[in-house]
């Protein structure tokens, strides 16, 4: 036993020194404390992602949390690291993850067989299932047991059948929208309907959701006609069914590229009570102002229109400049009305080459989905249905610039100031990059490591290149992150996405460039 002569003195030392009497008690030695799970879904397939996310509680903040998932009958074992995702978190916190679910993964139930978690100070806690904890261990049950199922070979869910409960409907009713799908291991996600009426083209979408079921197999929804919807016929054109893994299969009547034919017909009529068929209609136009801002030159137009049931959703106006074929254009909504006026500021980008553009186009929509189109007086065709424009209206440019630019940045380097950081610490990014002609505005990219996790970073201009900080709260997930995109924007408003994996406009990444942090 101690002499507590000593330990008196020892006390009275930590006084006299300027010691705080709780030096000790706010030592953590302490553990964190886990508490509720939330899982993106509960069932998935081999090859895709499932996001986790776990709450948990200390003193220190916590810094991961390791679950290992079990599947029962195989005893394939899948782990993921959670991290909270804000910089100085709060004692109580959310981490999140991904789980990549490899391609090889046995089918079966995933079940949570433990939890490790690491707060700030290095403190750990050991959660288990209850059956797995031994008297002797200093562990925890796991109160809660999350799980997910895997299925390699889900099934298609086709319609069986699809049913309106009333076929004669009028404008502003509803009634009952029946689906019923085949029971599948992997389980229904969402349905989207879409009924058209080939008299004037318009189309109705409704949506069926898991929540839905009211039988096995059968889910019921509220099918609603808007207000002041015109008459006619409405076909199921199509319908696209997700599943619970995030898969989805689209089937339609009209030989839609990648969808199955439609296996069920569904129809109704909505009658001509107080249907809405007469699109809006254009008063007057101008242009009332002017004015400078950033990289463009903006003009106030005003347009003046009605409409006699329905009201008008939207205007849109075209300006062309006949010299070399460029146009400009605004949308107006329901919003930027103001005491029977739509009112908004149209912007020309600065390095717009010199010229005049005249009103050349103006389309009005209502909600019940009217269209009408003006047009210049010399543009009016038999085929095209428009209107001529109640007048002319023109703005002139002439900031002396020849030459358009229609041509995005380009990429030249990139390179992280160290190949190596601590988990938490800071990173400076530099990039070069050049436009022929407005000159670069921005630069974005995104570094991504094995396991999916993205890091962001925004470059500014410094000196003759591009600069950015990659912060500690991104920067909490060890690996090395290799970049796998560059967003880069000129100051006439050209973009250009470079990728790993380009798609139709994008290019390839012209060089690598990578960083490596450690736990």
């Amino acid at each position: 036993m101690q002499n507590p002569h000593k330990l008196i003195s020892l006390f009275t030392a930590l006084l006299l020194i300027g010691a705080p009497v709780n030096a000790f008690a706010d030592t953590d030695n302490g553990g964190p404390e886990l508490y509720d799970f939330s899982l993106s879904r509960s069932v998935v397939s081999p090859g895709s992602t499932l996001f986790i996310g776990a709450n948990g509680w200390d003193e220190d903040g916590i810094r991961s949390i390791l679950l290992r998932f079990e599947e029962e009958n195989t005893k394939t074992t899948l782990t993921v690291t959670l991290k909270t995702s804000a910089e100085g978190a709060e004692k109580e916190c959310l981490c999140n993850g991904e789980l990549s679910i490899p391609a090889t993964a046995p089918e079966g139930v995933y079940r949570l067989k433990s939890a490790s978690l690491t707060d700030k100070s290095g403190n750990r806690s050991l959660y288990r299932r209850e059956e797995d904890i031994r008297d002797d261990d200093e562990e925890e049950a796991l109160e809660e047991i999350p799980s997910f199922q895997v299925v390699k070979d889900p099934g298609t869910l086709s319609p069986l059948a699809c049913q309106v409960e009333r076929q004669d409907l009028s404008a502003g009713c509803s009634t009952a929208l029946s689906l019923t799908l085949p029971q599948a291991p992997i389980g229904f996600d969402k349905a989207t309907t879409v009924f058209w009426n080939p008299q004037n083209g318009r189309r109705l979408i409704y949506d069926i959701k898991e929540e839905d079921q009211v039988a096995a197999g059968v889910y019921r929804s509220e099918l609603d006609i808007p207000d002041h919807e015109p008459q006619g016929s409405y076909i199921l054109l199509k319908i696209t069914v997700k599943d619970r893994a995030g898969e989805s299969v689209t089937y339609a009547s009209n030989g839609e590229e990648d969808s199955l034919p439609l296996p069920v017909s569904c129809s109704f009529q909505v009658g001509p009570q107080t249907g809405d068929n007469t699109p809006p209609a254009l008063q007057s136009i101008s242009i009332v102002e002017s004015r400078s801002k950033g990289n463009n030159r903006e003009y106030r137009v005003q347009v003046k229109a009605s409409d006699d049931l329905s009201g008008v959703e939207h205007i849109t106006l075209r300006f062309q400049n006949d010299q070399n074929d460029r146009s400009v254009t605004k949308v107006l909504t329901k919003d930027d009305r103001l005491g029977g006026v739509y009112t908004g500021w149209l912007q020309v980008s600065r390095y717009e080459p010199d010229g005049t553009f005249q009103l050349d186009n103006v389309a009005l929509m209502d909600e019940a989905k009217n269209y009408q189109a003006y047009c210049r007086p010399a543009d009016i065709k038999d085929w095209n249905h428009k209107l001529p424009l109640p007048q002319a209206v023109s703005f002139t440019l002439s900031g002396g610039v020849s030459q358009a630019d229609e041509n995005g940045p380009q990429l030249l380097s990139v390179a992280p100031s160290k190949e190596s950081i601590d988990a938490g610490d800071d990173l400076t990014i530099t990039a070069k990059a050049r436009d022929d002609l407005s000159g670069v505005d921005s630069v974005k990219l995104q570094f991504k490591n094995a396991e999916g996790k993205s890091i962001n970073v925004i470059l500014k201009e410094k000196g003759s290149g591009y600069e950015g900080k990659v912060k500690s709260f991104q920067t909490k997930q060890e690996g090395t992150y290799r970049l796998t995109r560059a967003t880069l924007t000129d100051k006439a408003g050209n973009r250009q996405v470079y990728t790993a994996s380009p798609q139709g406009s994008q290019l390839p990444l012209p060089l690598a460039a990578s960083f490596t942090i450690n736990d």
